[in-house]
């Protein structure tokens, strides 16, 4: 009796562990559910609260542009910083989701879907024409405003209602750097671009500038990938200039090709010669330029951030840092004490505004989808650019 007390006891003490067990396993998994879900709601929750700006930009090519992509992305870090350290836009931390477009249309749109799958952001920021171009109509289907840094092609806001863009256009740049041609005299200039929406889109709106006077234009298109310029400059003295439309490792390699054929014309480029790097080289001395004001040490506001640029990032300054920088300001200066949302986003950008930036003063008019800085004149000496009149 004693014997089957003890067993009835055993296998009661027993079957109460068990679910004392029970209890405890289910207190763990209930706790570890609701951390998990408090994690999951916390991130959702991180992510909502942040103005979301999706970027998609070269940060990798075999061909050059990367270099662009790179300047804008740290032009962009550092005006975020900037923006965050003040309390964000409208309290919201400022996230900056960045996709590498690698310089290629496909890649790129394909990097805006991924983005706007994963993240839907407020606002998304492209670069270069091609890629621009190509995104441009996924910003219309998605109803999401598209802002173009470094994006010469005329058509690319036409018949928009969500792309725009910061730059110059390529009639801009054309008429500027016509009408210095025209001063200087040129008679039968010869462009030696790139084939593609940058460099076809400067060469048709100088032809027509050039037409207007009854002056000539020769064209030598080249490829991406192309890096001998020889055979497009050989016996070209007839030429009293050439213009060169590329990107900094193309624009490099011709003024290098171009002074080894002992060129004796004029030599113009629209803005990659005033870059630090390429400003600096023996040949690039007497180039004609027209390129922004933030090269202007008299220019206050540019040099200061030129110094917060260089401390951060230990590299000079140049335009493309300047047009990623610029952009996030306008848009947390745009949105200062206004409702955050795309549409509101878009309404206020085509609103119309004035805006003291980099590049200096801006007036953007209603209904302006092309938001221009001014452009000027100039000429390289001694490794610096000297502005004209």
């Amino acid at each position: 009796m004693i014997a089957e007390i003890g067993l009835i006891t055993f296998i009661r003490e027993k079957i109460m562990k068990l679910k004392s067990n029970r209890i405890i396993l289910s207190v763990i998994i209930i706790i570890g559910i609701t951390a998990i879900g408090m994690g999951v709601w916390q991130n959702m929750s991180s992510d909502q609260q942040m103005f979301k700006v999706g970027a998609i930009i070269s940060l990798s090519s075999p061909s050059g542009p990367s270099f662009i992509g790179e300047e804008v992305r740290d032009g962009m870090l550092l005006a975020v910083d900037e923006i965050n350290a003040w309390g964000g836009i409208n309290n919201m931390n400022v996230k900056l989701i960045l996709k590498d477009s690698k310089s290629n249309p496909q890649q790129g749109a394909s990097a805006f879907e991924e983005v706007e799958k994963a993240h839907r952001p407020h606002v998304y920021i492209s670069t270069l024409s091609s890629v621009s171009l190509a995104i441009a109509p996924l910003a219309e289907k998605y109803q999401a405003p598209l802002f173009s840094l470094v994006a010469t092609a005329q058509e690319l806001t036409k018949k928009k209602n969500w792309v725009f863009r910061y730059w110059p256009t390529a009639q801009d740049e054309s008429f500027s750097l016509a009408t210095m041609a025209s001063k200087m005299g040129i008679q039968h200039m010869g462009i030696l671009h790139l084939d593609d929406e940058y460099g076809r889109s400067i060469l048709k709106h100088v032809e027509l500038e050039f037409q207007k006077e009854d002056r000539k234009v020769d064209c030598f298109p080249f490829k991406m990938s192309e890096t001998d310029f020889t055979l497009h400059l050989k016996n070209k003295d007839y030429l009293d200039g050439i213009l060169i439309i590329g990107f900094p490792n193309h624009v490099t390699k011709a003024l290098q090709q171009i002074r080894e054929n002992e060129f004796s014309g004029k030599l113009l480029n629209n803005n990659t010669v005033s870059l630090p790097a390429i400003r600096e080289l023996p040949e690039s001395e007497g180039v004609y330029v027209t390129t922004p004001i933030i090269y202007n040490p008299n220019f206050r506001f540019a040099n200061e951030v030129s110094r917060k640029y260089e401390n951060r990032f230990k590299k000079p300054f140049n335009h493309f840092a300047a047009t990623g920088y610029d952009a996030m300001k306008l848009l947390a200066g745009l949105l200062d004490d206004n409702a955050i949302s795309r549409q509101g986003i878009r309404d206020l950008l085509r609103e119309g505004f004035n805006y003291p930036g980099v590049f200096g003063e801006l007036h953007s008019k209603p209904g302006q989808y092309d938001i221009s800085f001014p452009i000027h004149p100039g000429k390289i000496k001694n490794g610096k650019v000297v502005y004209l009149r």
